[in-house]
């Protein structure tokens, strides 16, 4: 039962994110609500795009009511500490994305999290005890697969990041081509730089790559 109201939840979550709808909320909810709606309700204008610059890269403008972002502000996170942040993540903004254990997949250079019921592949570099690359790999086809999935970029941002406010990220997810309903036929392969780190989105086949490096 509390899975379901969760899963719910995330939907609404994904939904605001392009400004979409405004679900009812039970006071005992409120709370929680609060905290995600004020980042993900917000209409994007004109000057909230990202645009596109030369190559695959872009940024975004900043006008006089944007936010100002001062690069860099990030800092690898300690492998040690990864699966306990991410996981109080997922319980303060009631996500589902929970890592049970992450395992060193023999003769690769990565750990391995299945996410999703193995729907999501979360895969962790590391250089020495800090690391230096996340991917977020999409195996699934559903619109409920690629709900659970826009929620891990938005987490995946959050955590490699110090965002200034949590409208940020959906600025960003909106600028890699991110629609309403989790629409991601908009999205095409695309890089950027934000906060000093590396992000990168690919699409091959079908199946959606989000990545994260640090410099």
């Amino acid at each position: 039962m509390i899975r379901n109201i969760h899963k719910l939840f995330l939907i609404f979550m994904v939904l605001n994110l392009s400004g979409c709808m405004t679900p009812p909320i039970d006071e005992q909810d409120q709370g929680t609500y609060e905290k995600t709606q004020n980042s993900l309700h917000r209409t994007l204008s004109k000057e909230d795009q990202i645009n596109e610059g030369s190559g695959d890269d872009y940024q975004q403008e900043v006008g006089k009511d944007d936010y100002q972002h001062e690069e860099p502000k990030a800092k690898p996170l300690p492998f040690s500490e990864f699966q306990e942040r991410w996981n109080a993540i997922s319980d303060e903004y009631t996500l589902e994305n929970y890592i049970v254990s992450l395992q060193k997949v023999e003769n690769e250079p990565y750990y391995l999290a299945l996410l999703d019921h193995g729907h999501l592949q979360l895969k962790l570099f590391k250089d020495r005890e800090h690391i230096n690359r996340i991917q977020v790999v999409e195996n699934g086809f559903t619109s409920s697969d690629h709900l659970l999935m826009i929620s891990a970029w938005w987490q995946m941002v959050l955590i490699t990041n110090s965002v200034d406010s949590l409208s940020d990220i959906d600025i960003l997810l909106a600028g890699v081509g991110v629609g309403p309903n989790a629409d991601v036929t908009a999205v095409q392969n695309t890089t950027f730089t934000y906060g000093g780190v590396h992000y990168s989105v690919s699409k091959e086949g079908g199946h959606y790559l989000f990545e994260a490096t640090y410099p």
